[in-house]
Parts: C-alpha cells; structure tokens; sequence
C-alpha cells in the first residue's frame, strides 16, 4: 500500500518501538509521517531518507521523542511524491515493540492496516483548559509585548548609545589589555574551537542527553569567561542589545500561550548573546592558535573523505561518537556517502564547510601560499559530494570567488578560467536538452529542492514551518519565549524561529548584533559584511547560530582570519600585473 496506519504506538522508560518499511519496488520513495495524539494534537514531517529499491528501512518514533515519549498516538506513514509529476510508491510496513528498553529481553511485532482514507490532520494549536490565572495572563501577553518592545528601544537608546562616556575614552586613552588576559583569552578561544569540532554527542550510536547538555553550557562557560576577562567584552551598545535579546525572550516565556518549557533554549541563546558581546579585535592566534587552525582544517577533511569513500573507519567513528538530532540521521548521511564530518547533517556540515573554504582563499590571496588553494579544494570537492540543495548553493559560491581570484592573481589564467565556465554551462544546458527536462525544473531540483528536501519541504503548502507560520498569522503579538510544543517545528529556519520565541525586536537583536560583531572584529569590512550576508541567508534554511558546533568555531574563525587578512597585502591590482608584465 501507499499508505499505512499504525492504531498504538509510543516509546517510554520500558518499550522501544520500531516501524520496519520496506521498498519492493524498482523506484526510489520517500516517506511522510504523522503523529496524532489522543487530544487531537501532532506533528508531520518528512523523513529525510531516500529508500533505495529493492532495500528496508527501520526508524524509530525517538524521531519524534518528545511527542510520543510515553503518550500513545496513531502513526501514519504514507510515500511522498517528490513532486507534481510523480506518484506514490507503494511498500509494506510492520511495527516491533521491545520490552525492557536496551536490554529486550521480550517483545511483538504487528503489521500495519493500508489506510485509503485522509490521513488526520493536526491543528495548529488544540484547545487546552486553562486556570483564571493563565487566561488573564494569557489576555495581557499581546499588550505586555508592546510595552516590551517599547521599553526595548528606550533601553537601547538611552543606555547603549546616549550615556556618557567615560572622559578617558573621550580624550583617546584606552586602557592597555594585560597580556595575560590576552593569553588566556587565546587559550579559551582555542578550546571551544576543539570542543565543536570534536566534542561527542552519542555513545555508541545512542543519543547522549548529557553529552549534549555538557557541550551547551561548556559553550556558555567558556563564552562567559572570555567575556569576563580584561578587554573582553565589547563596546556598550553591543553589550546592550543582548541584554536587550535576553530580557525579551524571558519575559515572552512568561507570558507564552504554551505550557511546556525547553530549558536547554535558554542556554543556547544565552551561549548566542555571550558570542555577540566578545571582543576578538587584540587576540592574535599565535603560533599555538593557527596550528589548532590547521589541524581541525585537516582533521574535518580526512573525516569528511572518509565518509564520501565509506572508509569504514570514519563511519564507524561518526556512528558511534556523532549521532544526532535523532537516531538515523547519520545513518542516512552514511549510506549516501555524504560527507558531514562531525556535523552530521548535511546542511551545517556544507556551511561550514564554506566558510574554512572562504578563509582558505583570503589565505590563498593574502599568503600566497598554494597549500591554501589545496585546502580550499579539498572544500569544494566535499561541498559537491554533499549531492544538497545547500551544497550546490555553497559549491557555486565557492567556485566563482575561487575562478575569480585566480583571476585576480594570475592574468594568465583568465581566458583558461573563462573558457571553463563556458564549456560547464554549455554541458550543463546540453543535458538538459538531452534529458528533456525543463530548464526550470532543473534548477528548482539542484537549488530549491522539491516536496522531499530543500527550501520547498520547509515553506511549501504542506511543509515542516506551516504551523510555525499559522501560529505567528494569528498570535502576531504572543511570541511564545522559551515555550515547547510538539504542535510547532521548533527547527530548520533560524529566523522563523527567532521571530517566533521573540519577535521582530528579537531577530533584529539576533542579527544586527551578529553584524555588529563581525564589523567590529573582522579587519577587513568588505569580509565583515560577507560573513554577516552569508551567516544571516543561510538562516534562512537553517540555525548555524543555535548551534554550539558553529558558534562555538566561531571565534577562532575571526581571529584567523584576521591572521590571514593582516599577513600579507592583497598584492597588485590587474592593472599594475599588466605593467609588471
């Protein structure tokens, strides 16, 4: 059938519970699932994985823990057409339940019933009893946020950028950084850097709950004692707008419609505001800083090579030690040879993976040393064997700053390099033809995705951030703070879900002070801007900022960089190489 209803299942303290699917067929499928719990509520998403023909596949509702962890729902699993012209596979599904949990010592399997009928849909938000209390404060929350955001502004502006300054900034006098603070700032600096790239998050395949807990607040901690160090913090205004960020989010948790918290958010921006007050501008790497800088730059690319050829060693070792936001994602990044290194999926694993690919060309044009270019292919060479929307976008970005600094540098390359480009776009407009597929649906395919993956999955009619965006529709001024709910996909869009737990002051917060800190601490402005650009779009499809992986490489990031930016002058301008010439 194309479509399978499973009446009970949930996992708990005592059960694991498995759906075993099955592709009998020479198509590849995809799946949608949907959770409807007793009260009417639930969630849908897609499962990200494409079933080969011919092959089986078992996930586990720990995919969707905090909805069915110890609630009993009814499951639907249905075949998504990728697209308006395709049709659902049909495939064969059952389910097993283990009793006790990890040691399975009994258990049962059923199979499914094929379900013909209109698979549930669940609300937006269901209707829950609340005390007198809750409804009024309830009544308040959209009057409450005005003031708030109100205040906001008053705050920023009487406090960040009209309080007096000290007379010793107005005569020019800064107060020397000791160098030991400099020193230890370097250090802790050098240590977040480790810890996202090679901090574990599971045990033996199994999702680490306090690995994960531990890697947030070290982030904070680390953050917060760079920032209380002499020179640390930036300058007030800055230091202003988190508070600012901070403030508003605490207060619209206390008055969010929603009656469950996620505790671990309010680390996690915390970790993100902690960030945008760090000032990076004195911390040079040293020679200890740029050989960490190196080695993670090799150590992410012998990981990521290793998955892209199956080296059984580098699957072994994500699968153990690197399991993710939920049990199968690496197994699927794996088994379609995707090479995500330590950040399992494939969209921050891409970003990442162009943003040391952008650096190693700064250090290509300022250094002018070939490894660099050898580094910066390495990149492209993983951003291609993403085989993602996010990749491809990534991979053309990285290829035209790379042709166009070749470019710059050697003017004999510049007719090779242009030549190349036509002859790629020429074959890639020769298969199209070839292949009969339209032009349009091409490029949909590789950078905007379908109902399967890319931007369309997320935002299309029936995608992961409708609710999100139904709720926002008809509670504009109730953001929902530091709340949980399984009816909302709290995931994906950086900015759709900062505007959701906070509001425009919030994104605005979140955004002007990531540019703030680039402007300030990158040297160079034109890179500033770019970094700020690419981070802040990128937010679009997914939260880079939520994530300790990336926020916690970040600083290290700026402080090489600057490194690469101040070694060398960029070299001659094409005019002054045609003369030399």
């Amino acid at each position: 059938a194309t479509r399978w209803v499973f009446p009970s299942v949930t996992t708990g303290e005592e059960l694991d519970n498995f759906i075993l699917v099955c592709n009998p067929t020479a198509r590849r499928m995809w799946l949608r699932l949907t959770f409807l719990l007793e009260d009417g509520a639930g969630t849908r998403f897609v499962l990200p994985a494409r079933i080969a023909p011919m092959t089986r596949f078992t996930f586990s509702p720990n995919v969707a823990r905090a909805i069915v962890w110890k609630r009993p729902c009814t499951l639907f699993v249905e075949s998504v057409p990728a697209d308006a012209d395709d049709t659902p596979v049909p495939f064969v599904a059952e389910a097993s339940v283990y009793w006790p949990r990890m040691y399975w010592a009994g258990g049962g399997t059923h199979q499914g019933v094929p379900w013909t009928g209109r698979v549930a849909q669940p609300p937006v938000v269901a209707p829950r009893p609340f005390d007198p209390a809750a409804k009024r404060r309830l009544e308040l929350a959209p009057t409450v946020t005005v003031v708030a955001w109100l205040a906001a502004v008053l705050v920023f502006w009487k406090f960040g950028l009209t309080r007096r300054r000290p007379s010793s900034e107005l005569i020019g006098i800064v107060a020397a950084t000791p160098g030991w603070a400099l020193q230890a700032r370097r250090g802790v600096i050098i240590a977040a850097a480790v810890l996202a790239v090679f901090w574990p998050t599971s045990v033996g395949g199994s999702i680490s709950l306090m690995l994960n807990t531990l890697a947030i607040l070290g982030t904070v901690a680390v953050f917060a004692t760079a920032a209380a160090l002499p020179g640390g913090l930036a300058r007030r205004p800055v230091v202003v707008n988190s508070g600012i960020m901070m403030g508003l989010l605490l207060l619209a948790s206390v008055f969010t419609p929603l009656t469950s918290y996620s505790p671990g958010a309010v680390f996690i921006y915390l970790g993100l505001a902690l960030l945008l007050v760090l000032d990076l501008r004195t911390v040079r790497p040293a020679a200890l800083g740029g050989a960490v800088f190196v080695a993670l730059n090799v150590a992410i690319i012998a990981v990521g090579l290793g998955t892209l050829f199956g080296v059984e060693a580098a699957n072994d070792l994500l699968t153990n030690w690197y399991s993710y936001y939920r049990p199968e994602l690496i197994l699927e990044m794996l088994g379609e040879h995707k090479p995500v290194a330590t950040f399992v999926t494939h969209s921050l694993a891409g970003f990442v993976f162009y943003l040391l690919c952008y650096a190693a060309l700064l250090g290509a044009r300022c250094q002018r040393k070939v490894g660099w270019w050898v580094v910066a292919c390495f990149y492209l060479v993983l951003l291609f064997g993403l085989h993602s929307v996010t990749g491809n976008i990534l991979l053309g970005l990285g290829l035209a700053q790379a042709a166009w600094q070749l470019g710059r540098q050697h003017l004999r390359l510049r007719l090779p390099l242009l030549a190349a480009v036509v002859l790629g776009v020429s074959s890639v407009v020769a298969w199209v033809w070839l292949s009969g597929v339209g032009v349009d649906v091409v490029v949909r395919q590789l950078f905007v995705g379908d109902r399967v993956h890319g931007f369309l999955v997320r935002f299309g009619a029936d995608g992961l951030m409708q609710e999100n965006i139904e709720y926002l529709r008809r509670n504009p001024l109730t953001p929902i703070g530091f709340g949980f709910s399984d009816r909302l996909y709290l995931g994906d869009c950086g900015i759709l879900l900062t505007l959701l737990r906070g509001g425009i002051p919030v994104v605005v917060c979140v955004y002007g002070g990531l540019f703030a800190f680039f402007w300030s601490n990158i040297r160079n402005r034109g890179v500033a801007v770019w970094l700020w650009a690419v981070t802040t779009a990128f937010e679009v499809g997914f939260q880079p900022l939520l994530s300790f992986r990336f926020v916690a490489l970040v600083p290290l990031y700026v402080v090489c960089v600057n490194a690469l930016l101040e070694s060398r002058p960029a070299g001659p301008s094409i005019a002054e190489s045609a003369r030399a010439e």
